[in-house]
């Protein structure tokens, strides 16, 4: 770690188009819940295949200054709010990673 470099951590939830309009409106509710995370979706620039299973469209990330915040956010987005808008990717995962 450098000094005088405060960490940045960064949840991410990969998704498919088809669930695009669900995340992105989930996203706003929870820009407004939580206005002192930033939130982006990503899109990649084309889908595929790798070992029989469709790659993500897209990817949601939330941007935190702890990684125990981070792990939280990440499990209440799996848990909680991604199955709330009846999200077709199965399983849900996300990962954390440091910026």
């Amino acid at each position: 770690m450098r000094r005088g470099r405060r960490m940045e951590y960064k949840v991410c939830i990969g998704f498919y188009a088809e669930d695009y309009e669900r995340v992105l409106l989930l996203m706003h509710r929870l820009q407004r819940r939580y206005p002192d995370q930033k939130w982006k979706i990503y899109a990649f620039p084309e889908s595929r295949v790798i070992r029989g299973r469709r790659s993500f469209d897209y990817v949601l990330v939330v941007f935190t200054d702890d990684y125990n915040k981070a792990h939280r956010i990440g499990t209440a987005l799996v848990k909680k709010h991604l199955p709330k808008i009846g999200m077709k990717t199965r399983p849900i995962a996300y990962w954390v990673k440091e910026v």
